[in-house]
């Protein structure tokens, strides 16, 4: 047996299923999947990925994975390997594919059942794919659905992956305090499982909001901690949770439903593990509403008119394109919401690495029910397989390189050789470089092209060179 730990190799900002992959292989692992955990685990959390490529640029991970002299290290969401799920076409995340192997999960067929369906989950990727789950212990059924959830379709506000997302931002060069921080709720999940709806409908979530509430007011006054915030930097959380307080609609693992859970542990005090994501969310608010708001004075708009359709019926509206150079992380946030003035339907960021990402924004639709009309908004990612495969284009053209078929130009990853974009098409979001990718290369099409390409995949006007142009790019 190795007298080494086992070496568990991330990202500097590992998200929830990263940090769930960590938990799960620190307290289920055995020397069949992870040699070495017997002897404990290490983590090394890397800013860049060039050091796990060769000098073509292409991963090495499959290949350290494939020789037994490597089996004690293993790589969490990092290039491609066995625990990798990205640019594979699966829907699994980090956590259900270590969860299947080391015995956690199971797989199950289309018409198989679970033991109970206190063990059964399932996961959808919101385009018609899904998949079920058993989980050997029930406790862990909502961790796991919630984790997987927010991995594949991404984090509504307040949820478990927004919560790890804000110690992110509040602690940017401390991933262990974050994961920390995360480690202590899945430990509790563990030992205790959720709630059950007996106990939820004892009040325990209501409770829990009103706690929260307080908590929030007591933000900036706490002696010592004083401090003056902006006049809507508590406005979202505080609405939210009155909402929640006042008719309970009852999330797994939202930020009231967590804390629920460690604020009833009997004989602890753990006021602090809320109020800390709390302070959080308040300081990124505050940043939002004075620096990501002078920081979105910058952007360049470009008018268009895009094509909303709602079922029969279809409308044109004017919107704008945003396109701005800045490093900060929300600017994006900023230029495509409803309220703050400028609504983009789409983002177009440059930092000063020149590395460039495209967001997509919303759009406004009625929905009805019953006797009440209410106003939702949706993404409006529907041009983006367009813009991801003309922009991967441009790319191939900008180096001199013959342009691949059609399937690699919209998968998540791309041909196997060029990786200046990553296209995230549950999103819609096409990146080149990110915070967890920041070591990507810049794009070699000049800002204004990407633009002008974004614009034509956006703008109705476009519409006929954009078919062609589609047709033409579907041939290869």
């Amino acid at each position: 047996m190795s007298s080494e730990k086992h070496l568990i190799v991330t990202h500097r900002r590992p998200q929830v299923s990263d940090l769930l992959y960590i938990y799960l292989v620190k307290n289920f692992a055995t020397e069949e999947t992870h040699r070495g955990v017997s002897n404990g685990v290490e983590i090394e959390f890397i800013e860049n990925d060039n050091v796990l490529k060769d000098e073509n640029g292409k991963s090495l991970v499959p290949l350290i994975e494939s020789m037994d002299e490597a089996a004690d290290i293993s790589f969490c969401g990092r290039g491609g390997g066995m625990y990798d799920e990205h640019g594979k076409d699966i829907l699994d995340c980090e956590a259900t594919l270590v969860g299947k192997s080391i015995g956690l999960l199971r797989e199950l067929g289309p018409n198989e059942r679970a033991e109970s369906l206190g063990h059964l989950f399932e996961i959808n990727d919101g385009k018609g794919r899904k998949k079920r789950f058993a989980v050997r212990d029930p406790k862990m059924r909502d961790l796991f659905a919630v984790v997987a959830r927010d991995d594949i379709r991404g984090s509504q506000p307040y949820s478990l992956g927004n919560m790890i997302d804000l110690m992110h931002w509040q602690y940017p060069d401390d991933p262990e305090k974050v994961m920390r921080w995360a480690f202590r709720l899945f430990g509790y999940i563990r030992a205790n499982g959720p709630f059950s709806k007996e106990d939820r409908e004892r009040g325990f979530y209501r409770g829990a909001a009103k706690i929260l509430l307080y908590a929030l007011d007591c933000v900036g006054k706490f002696s010592g901690m004083e401090k003056e915030y902006h006049s809507k930097a508590k406005r979202n959380l505080g609405e939210w949770l009155n909402k929640r307080r006042e008719n309970p609609q009852w999330q797994a693992l939202d930020m009231i439903d967590a804390s629920a859970i460690m604020l009833n542990q009997p004989g602890e005090d753990l006021f602090d593990w809320p109020l800390d994501v709390i302070i959080a969310e308040v300081e990124r608010q505050h940043h939002f509403h004075t620096i990501t708001a002078e920081e979105a004075e910058k952007a360049e708009l470009i008018d268009v008119k895009i094509l909303i359709k709602d079922g029969t019926s279809e409308r044109v509206e004017d919107r704008k394109i945003a396109m701005v150079a800045s490093d900060d992380l929300d600017v994006h946030k900023y230029l495509s919401a409803v309220d703050l003035g400028y609504y983009a339907v789409c983002v177009i960021k440059q930092n000063s690495r020149g590395q460039v990402q495209i967001f997509p924004g919303n759009f406004s639709k009625e929905v009805r029910r019953g006797e009440k009309i209410k106003i939702q908004q949706l993404s409006y990612s529907f041009p983006m397989p367009y813009v991801a495969a003309a922009v991967r284009e441009a790319e191939y053209k900008a180096k001199n390189k013959p342009v691949p078929s059609w399937y690699e130009l919209i998968s998540d990853r791309g041909a196997a050789d060029e990786k200046t974009w990553f296209y995230y098409s549950g999103a819609g979001w096409l990146m080149n470089g990110s915070l967890t990718m920041a070591d990507v290369r810049p794009t070699e099409v000049l800002f204004y092209d990407l633009a002008e390409i974004t614009r034509i995949g956006f703008d109705a006007d476009c519409a006929g060179y954009k078919a062609a142009h589609l047709e033409q790019l579907k041939l290869r």
